[in-house]
């Protein structure tokens, strides 16, 4: 057991959030869910809870808990709107997730009154205006009680704070409500503080919303070597024992893994406009290698991942649509938020295993954006996901491609804005990519729409049949196919340059930055088999027939989608391998499998030779 003075010497690894993009400093624990275990009555209960979503108050990992400050009422009557007197309080005392029995007396008391709350608010975001802000609320309610008109000077300043806090990391307000709606949202937030600081002032012990001192301490999980927040323990005699699990990352406040931090993390960006099939290839993706294993290399996710949560379960389930042969719905574009997916990729038994976060790009957030109806903050927060990103999957189809060679024809009435040409698409993108060289899959998607592969691809194997992982039997385990993926994804990017005005030749001359590895892939996603109309499952405890029904013909259409989709793991699989984390094997290892037919057109495309 670790005493309060003892600090933690393990260097944890910098992370991006999956949700933001930005840098995670630390790891923050909300206290929603402790401060809703006291006794307050109805409606004062429900105007607190709106508080302390609204600001965000929890505790950072590592830093104390909440500062002690100042009462809001100085000795001479009048209010105190300064920043609270605040110091450094004590780290608080750790202890493993073995520790079940953990003594109060080892605990540290904290105070969770009005005053720290806030206090903690302007520590954690930074944003020192909501003192002079609350002095305005009160000047502004005294002007209303007293019948008085506002002055300009006022509503002006009021407006300007509004738009300020809106994009503070943590503060709950919706962005894309009215300007009328936010402000009296805001306005009866701030209207609530004061009332409650004015009370909590008057009474002696300060201590107006909580009725007690709680005991607090932090539980570890030992990972990778790294001493890792697992939960913020909670002792009081209202809370009872109560430990806060909930991890978020200290900018925009939502929920983590609480891996995050042990292991190295790889962010791949996939990319691309508006319907070029972002999710769905997401979700075909994560249904091909989730918790399938390669031999020594193993590629899983953890269904306790608060983004996995997310994903199965809202919007009817975006992945659970997908697997039972309904197309997922379009990517909903949240306030500051960038929807991905984290999976925990190790080479071998012996190696350290990485964070690979697989993050959806909406294009929205990189056409025209002072005129896209999206929040600012969540275009902000994709371009730093995008920035953060170590490799790259760039998206296209057909469609667009095919809308790219022709804009310059004339007609624009019928023409995409997004995808008038390229060269508009490429630039918009360029200036929030990384500047050192970076891996990019170039995606065609929908290739099934291309008719017969092996005649327009000039492949003499067909590309749906070539496996990108292969059995070495030098290595004894799974290996990248590589001569033959690099015949393939040749004659991809071969096919692309001559049908779509040299469009992969354009990417590796003026997108990527140079000496970027680049590879052209043709993926179906299976979806030609999906069922456009979505009916949610029957209820068994009613209609079991019908729920059995249902079910049969969901694995039906599910089957279809498996069987139709081919090259969707190739991308991923040649960017582990880019990335060292997959070994590359040679052709001849497993040129045997195959009949000497099969063989033939394999030398044909390795040897370049037409077919």
């Amino acid at each position: 057991m670790l005493n309060a003075t003892e600090k933690k010497t393990e260097k944890l690894y910098s992370v991006h959030c999956p949700e933001c993009g930005k840098l995670i400093d630390n790891k923050f624990f909300p206290l929603d869910s402790l401060l809703e275990q006291y006794s307050i009555d109805g409606k004062k209960k429900d105007k607190v809870k709106k508080m302390v979503s609204f600001l965000g108050i929890g505790a950072l990992y590592g830093k104390p808990i909440l500062p002690e400050v100042e009462p809001f009422v100085q000795k001479d009557g009048s209010w105190n709107f300064q920043s609270p007197f605040s110091f450094a309080g004590k780290i608080l005392p750790e202890f493993t997730c073995s520790d079940n029995e953990i003594r109060k007396e080892k605990l540290t008391p904290v105070d969770l009154n009005i005053a720290s709350m806030i206090a903690q608010f302007c520590l954690v975001t930074g944003f020192r205006d909501i003192y002079p802000m609350l002095e305005l609320r009160k000047e502004m309610d005294d002007a209303i009680e007293s019948g008085e008109e506002l002055s300009a000077q006022q509503v002006e300043q009021w407006n300007r704070y509004c738009d300020s806090i809106v994009r503070i990391p943590g503060v709950t307000v919706d962005a894309l409500l009215t300007t009328d709606m936010r402000n009296k949202l805001i306005s009866g937030i701030m209207s609530d503080i004061l009332a409650f600081a004015r009370k909590e002032a008057l009474q002696q012990d300060k201590r107006h919303f909580a009725a007690q001192q709680v005991l607090v301490g932090w539980r570890y999980k030992m990972e990778n070597n790294r001493r890792m927040p697992f939960a913020l323990v909670a002792r009081g005699d209202l809370v009872g024992s109560f430990d806060i699990q909930t991890c978020c990352c200290d900018k925009c406040r939502r929920p983590l893994h609480w891996e995050m931090g042990a292991y190295l993390q790889k962010v791949v960006g996939i990319l691309g406009t508006q319907a070029v099939g972002k999710t769905t290839y997401l979700m075909a993706l994560t249904d091909v290698i989730r918790g399938v294993k390669f031999e020594k290399m193993t590629i899983t996710h953890d269904s306790t991942d608060p983004q996995w949560r997310r994903v199965e379960t809202e919007g009817s389930g975006v992945l659970w649509r997908y697997q039972n042969g309904f197309p997922p719905q379009k990517t909903a574009v949240g306030v500051g938020q960038a929807p991905a997916l984290t999976f925990k990729v190790q080479k071998d038994k012996e190696s350290e295993p990485i964070m690979l976060t697989m993050a959806d790009i909406p294009g929205e957030a990189f056409y025209n954006s002072s005129a896209a109806q999206f929040p600012q903050d969540m275009i902000v927060a994709i371009k730093s996901l995008l920035l953060a990103s170590d490799c790259l999957i760039l998206m296209v189809n057909s469609d667009q491609l095919r809308e790219m060679s022709f804009a310059n024809d004339g007609t624009e009435s019928n023409t995409n804005k997004l995808v008038k040409d390229a060269s508009k698409i490429l630039t918009a993108f360029k200036d929030y990519l990384p500047k050192h060289p970076i891996a990019t899959a170039v995606v065609l998607t929908a290739a099934d729409k291309l008719g017969d592969l092996r005649q327009l691809l000039e492949l003499a194997y067909d590309v749906r049949k070539l496996p990108p992982l292969v059995y070495s039997d030098k290595e004894e385990k799974y290996v990248y196919n590589t001569e033959a993926m690099d015949a393939a994804t040749g004659a991809v990017g071969a096919y692309m340059n001559r049908s779509f005005d040299q469009f992969v030749h354009n990417l590796a001359n003026g997108f990527v930055p140079a000496g970027s590895p680049l590879a052209a892939f043709a993926v179906s996603s299976g979806t030609q088999w999906a069922a456009d109309d979505f009916s949610p499952r029957p209820d068994t405890n009613t209609e079991k027939a019908e729920a059995d029904r249902y079910d049969r013909e969901a694995a039906g259409r599910y089957e279809k989608m498996r069987q139709g989709r081919f090259g969707v793991e190739a991308p991923l699989l040649w960017l582990l391998a880019c990335d060292g984390l997959l070994n590359k094997g040679r052709t001849d290892e497993y040129f045997d499998r195959y009949d000497a037919k099969s063989r033939k057109r394999i030398l044909n495309v390795l040897s370049r030779e037409e077919s």
